[in-house]
């Protein structure tokens, strides 16, 4: 009995001890972090499976736009491969980035990776929004040089790869690197946390500063110019179509529904990227701008009651533009909506069809075009034959080339190196009636300039 009494005493002491313990590390935590926003319930559960479904919807679109953009056979072209890398890089941030936000956002105070993953592994997370922004933005410059610039040399597919290199290696250089240096395992008896331990707050604001002005500010400027100078280009050309309609040697021909639809081509080129570009904007303000102000003001992180709530509609934001790109390419362009279908489908004879088309574009012309364009099997624009009407004289220009005739200009497109790019021409050379102007005729194929 007397032992029994004992035992019940300690078991009493321990259990009383236990709660000290336990009210001292709550006091300790409530100290560091005061009572912050939870979310209810319902919130939280809503927020997780609103961030599944946009998981598995961006992984599968994307998946979707790495298949169509590799599969064209004979077509790994310029647009494609940027539009390639971008897809590779919304892959990565939905594959290996979500996982570690859904970590850190569920239990803020405990890293459960150890030390190794933690300065090792978890610096690399970040590349992934740089080549993003850098593919978006070499997206744009290409569809500028192809609007604007159409009769200056184009860039070509290994310079491409090149600037696709670029982008990858200006990414680690700015963001990955100074992040292994100091990511470290912060442990402490309430927390276990993984994160940078700057040596002083002015390296830290070094480092903010410049990845917002990298990632963020100096991209979305270059694409506003690319894109305010396309939009000027594209109302230029309609201003002259709309002034060609009053002459009555063109009205009622079927001039005015080509250059139409040469002029709708042009806008698609702009239109699938304006969505993309808003949407990046829009979605990578929030967390910039919260990574910005915590960086100068690191209190804020304990004294903001609200900033687990803000930082959990960040990394929603975040996932939405991962997500919503092959949303966009299939919505917008009726090319990608229609590989996307056959690949889905996925029956034998869809999967291994080749659906690329050609496009023609238009600009400065006042020659009525007669061409019947063949919108098969297209091939890459590589090495893109010119033609210009000037004065009655119909020059091939192909960038370094020599002017021709147009009988060997004709024969020279005909026995063009690249044999799906077929041209049939309708008229000869004494059907061509010559007209002052300009007549700019290249072509390329769909997601090169109708759309992606």
């Amino acid at each position: 009995m007397a032992d029994n009494i004992a035992l019940n005493q300690t078991y009493k002491l321990l259990g009383h001890n236990t709660s000290i313990v336990n009210q001292t590390l709550a006091a300790n935590t409530k100290e560091k972090h005061p009572s912050l926003f939870q979310e209810p319930h319902g919130v939280r559960v809503i927020r997780l499976v609103f961030q599944t479904l946009m998981f598995l919807v961006g992984v599968l679109g994307n998946l979707l736009v790495c298949f169509v953009t590799s599969r064209k056979r004979g077509q790994t072209s310029t647009g494609n491969l940027f539009i390639l890398y971008l897809a590779i890089a919304d892959l990565g941030i939905l594959l290996v980035d979500f996982p570690f936000v859904v970590v850190r956002s569920e239990f803020p105070y405990s890293w459960p990776f150890g030390r190794f993953m933690c300065r090792t592994i978890y610096p690399f997370l970040d590349i992934f929004y740089g080549v993003q922004i850098g593919c978006i933005t070499a997206i744009a410059f290409h569809r500028y040089k192809m609007l604007v610039h159409c009769t200056k040399p184009q860039i070509t597919l290994d310079q491409a790869k090149k600037i696709v290199f670029i982008i990858w290696f200006v990414s680690f250089i700015f963001i990955v690197a100074p992040l292994l240096f100091v990511m470290d395992l912060d442990v402490k008896p309430w927390r276990r946390d993984c994160r940078p331990h700057w040596p002083n707050m002015l390296s830290l604001q070094l480092f903010s500063v410049i990845s917002a002005l990298m990632f963020y500010v100096i991209p979305l400027t270059v694409i506003l110019i690319t894109y305010v100078k396309i939009r000027t280009l594209l109302r230029n050309n309609t201003k002259r179509q709309e002034s060609y309609q009053g002459s009555s040697f063109r009205e009622g021909s079927a001039f005015r529904k080509q250059f139409k639809a040469r002029a709708s081509q042009n806008r698609r080129a702009v239109q699938i990227l304006t969505p993309v570009v808003v949407i990046f904007a829009l979605t990578m303000l929030p967390f910039t701008i919260f990574r910005f102000v915590a960086a100068y003001d690191p209190n804020i992180l304990q004294t903001f009651k609200y900033v687990r709530l803000v930082f959990n509609i960040c990394i929603v934001l975040l996932m939405v533009n991962s997500s919503v790109n092959p949303i966009i390419y299939s919505v917008i362009n009726s090319e990608f909506r229609r590989d996307f279908s056959n690949h889905l489908r996925c029956n034998a004879d869809s999967c291994c069809s080749d659906t690329g088309e050609n496009l023609t574009t238009v600009h400065r012309t006042s020659y009525p075009n007669h061409h019947n364009i063949n919108r098969r099997d297209s091939a890459p624009l590589l090495g893109q034959h010119e033609f210009l009407w000037q004065n009655g004289n119909l020059k091939k220009n192909r960038h370094r080339g020599s002017l021709r005739s147009l009988d060997s200009a004709l024969k020279d497109m005909e026995s063009s190196s690249h044999s799906n790019n077929q041209i049939l021409l309708d008229k000869k050379k004494e059907d061509l009636e010559p007209m002052k102007g300009v007549l700019l005729i290249k072509v390329n194929p769909t997601y090169e300039t109708g759309g992606f």
